[in-house]
């Protein structure tokens, strides 16, 4: 039985035949659907035969599907091959591109079959450098494969200028690249402080505003360029904002697609009520066992986030007060300062007056 219930509930899946199910009840809902397959950290032998085979299990369903525009599938690199540590890399990390290539060509292959569009991701099993290069390769047979690039990285402006051109699909997510690898060799942390080679191309930003600055400027560079920008809606300050970009460079309906989670189909509506082409977000897969996390460590990453996010509707309220300063008549500003009540400089003058 799957977990849904109704039209506005949440909609999840363990294995890939739930999963055609459940976006099968979304396409009937009239909601366009990407469908992410969860992965953890492992080293299992034949764990990546077996994604391979389920999301050839999954295209074949939801080749059979109709849908309000073609679904997608998120096709993350690293669980295409099982890794192994060896001198140069710890355990969890990824040795052979080629490998990487060649099932994502058949993936590529199957999904095209089917009518079913493939975007790629990575982890930091795999340096961003190097999945980029895959993408170059798969996209020399498959030009529609789009891409996630991720906000949170310092390096995802420079990224999305080299991605946005005609033909290019970039999806744009918040935040830097999930954790997956176990570096259970004894290697001492990167830069990062995750431990291993990839840390050098995936250093992110530490506080989310700085973050949130990263996404603002790579939708700037997105929307002005060629390519099809896919956005992640779920922030109501950086929706207003994607909207406002789009408005300004004059993006038709459809050149760009808004990214919800797959249980808000009530945002889904609204944005689709004004006008916007949305597409819901559908995880899929058992929830894999992730590495240890310190207390502090959990935490930090916490209070970091929901800083980042106060500060970034600070600034907001900020500049909705300027702009009602701006409205007022001339007089209501007293000279010299703000208006507002006396501050506690004023105070002693008035006791001694009243004395």
């Amino acid at each position: 039985m799957l977990p849904i219930r109704g039209r506005r509930g949440p909609v999840t899946a363990t294995g890939p035949v739930e999963a055609a199910r459940a976006a099968a009840a979304l396409h009937e809902a009239g909601v366009a659907v990407t469908l992410e397959r969860r992965a953890g950290a492992t080293t299992r032998v034949g764990a990546a035969a077996v994604a391979v085979e389920d999301l050839r299990t999954l295209l074949a369903a939801l080749g059979q599907q109709t849908a309000p525009r073609s679904p997608d599938v998120v096709l993350l690199l690293p669980a295409l091959v099982t890794p192994l540590a060896t001198d140069a890399l710890p355990a969890g990390h990824v040795r052979s591109d080629a490998v990487v290539l060649d099932r994502a060509q058949q993936v590529c292959r199957a999904a095209r079959n089917a009518g079913v569009g493939v975007t790629v991701d990575t982890d930091d099993r795999l340096p961003v450098d190097r999945a980029l290069g895959i993408l170059r390769d798969l996209r020399k047979d498959f030009p529609e494969t789009g891409v996630v690039v991720r906000a949170g990285l310092h390096r995802a402006e420079a990224d999305c200028r080299g991605l946005a051109h005609e033909g290019s699909r970039v999806r744009l997510l918040r935040g830097g690249l999930p954790h997956r690898a176990h570096p259970t060799d004894g290697s001492a942390p990167g830069p990062g402080g995750r431990g291993g080679p990839a840390d050098r191309t995936h250093a992110a930003y530490r506080s989310g505003l700085e973050a949130d600055r990263s996404f603002v400027r790579c939708l700037r560079v997105l929307m002005a360029g060629q390519g099809t920008p896919e956005v992640d809606a779920t922030d109501e300050l950086l929706l207003r904002v994607t909207r406002a970009l789009a408005g300004r460079h004059a993006r038709a309906a459809g050149s760009y697609e808004l990214l919800v989670a797959g249980r808000d189909l009530a945002r889904a509506d609204a944005l689709a009520a004004d006008g916007e082409c949305v597409r819901a977000v559908l995880r899929w897969g058992r929830r894999a066992s992730r590495p240890p996390e310190t207390l502090a460590a959990a935490l930090g990453r916490a209070v970091d986030g929901a800083l980042g996010r106060a500060r970034v509707r600070a600034l907001d309220l900020r500049d909705r007060a300027a702009e009602l300063a701006e409205r007022r008549p001339h007089g209501a500003h007293r000279s010299g300062g703000r208006a507002g009540p006396a501050g506690p400089a004023d105070r002693p003058a008035d006791r001694r007056t009243r004395s």
